[in-house]
Parts: structure tokens; C-alpha cells; sequence
């Protein structure tokens, strides 16, 4: 009995430790960027026109409000891996579509996804792996633990997440 409670203490420690290491999270590391927009794109309810004009909403006539949802793969990795996302060709064909000049009152949001728990798990499992599979390998050098030992570092660093992104707006027209 005695000896179960140190297993018990053991494993519970291991969890605290690899949720510690893993920061309790999975997620996309996402960049979103819109650099290449051929209009203005405003977070507040005025704009500057092409000749850098500020543009009030006593000016300009509300078109409609629009939202955009997408989903965003990426990887969680204690290295430094971030994707990117130009919303731009999506953004000009939103104000085209509506003969409008502008975006305004944008807002971006990100959420995770449920299935991140899922992958938060594995990446804790991964970490124990990863953890006693080089001393096994050690003590006895064979294929199996060498791939056991080298899969579980790899799916530890490179652990899939997904995000979910929102953008939402309206697009605007000069009187």
C-alpha cells in the first residue's frame, strides 16, 4: 500500500509537472495582417479618405455590416512557429462587392477550438514519453525505443492546434 501512494504522489506530479511545461494550453499562433488592402479599414467609425482626410460618419452612408468566419491550423511548440493570414484580397472584395470606399467599426476575434483539449492531451502524454523514453533507449539502444523516444520529442514540439477567426465590420460609401 505503501508503495501505491508513492505511485500515486508520482503521477500526480507528473501531471501537475507537464501541464506546468506545457503552459495548460494548445492553440494556433495566428498573425493576421492586411497589408495589401486597396481601401481604408478603420477600428473606430471615421476613416481617412486617399487624400488623408478624415472622414466622419455624418459623411458617409452605411452600406452593410458584414462578418467573416474562417478556421486556422497551426502548430503549439515551445519554439517560436506562427502562421500568417492576409485578409486583404477578402476585405477589398467585401467593399467591391458593395460599390462601397471604406471599412469601418472592425472587429477581429479568436477562439479555440473544443479539439484542442484533445490535442492538449497528447502533448502531455507525449512529454512523459519524452521524458522516459531516452533513459530506456539508453539501457537498451534498440530501433523501437530510438523511435519511440524520437516520435514522442517531435509530437511534443510540434503539436497541431486549431483557431477559430472572426472578422466583422461595415462597409461604407461617401455622400
Amino acid at each position: 500500500m505503501k508503495n501505491c501512494s508513492k505511485i500515486s504522489f508520482l503521477i500526480v506530479i507528473l501531471i501537475c509537472g507537464s501541464l506546468i511545461l506545457n503552459g495548460c494550453y494548445v492553440g494556433a499562433r495566428v498573425n493576421l495582417t492586411a497589408s495589401h488592402c486597396e481601401f481604408p479599414v478603420s477600428y473606430t467609425d471615421n476613416y481617412y479618405d486617399s487624400d488623408y482626410n478624415l472622414v466622419s460618419p455624418e459623411e458617409y452612408e452605411i452600406q452593410e455590416g458584414f462578418i467573416l468566419e474562417f478556421t486556422k491550423w497551426g502548430i503549439t511548440s515551445p519554439l517560436n512557429i506562427e502562421g500568417e493570414e492576409d485578409i486583404s484580397k477578402i476585405l477589398n472584395d467585401v467593399i467591391k462587392k458593395n460599390n462601397a470606399d471604406a471599412i469601418i467599426d472592425l472587429q477581429v476575434s479568436v477562439s479555440s477550438s473544443p479539439l484542442n483539449g484533445f490535442f492538449l492531451f497528447t502533448k502531455v502524454i507525449s512529454l512523459w514519453v519524452a521524458m522516459i523514453a531516452p533513459p530506456v533507449y539508453l539501457s537498451d539502444p534498440s530501433t523501437d525505443n530510438a523511435v519511440i523516444a524520437l516520435s514522442s520529442i517531435a509530437v511534443y514540439l510540434f503539436t497541431p492546434a486549431v483557431s477559430h477567426i472572426k472578422v466583422e465590420g461595415k462597409v461604407v460609401k461617401s455622400k
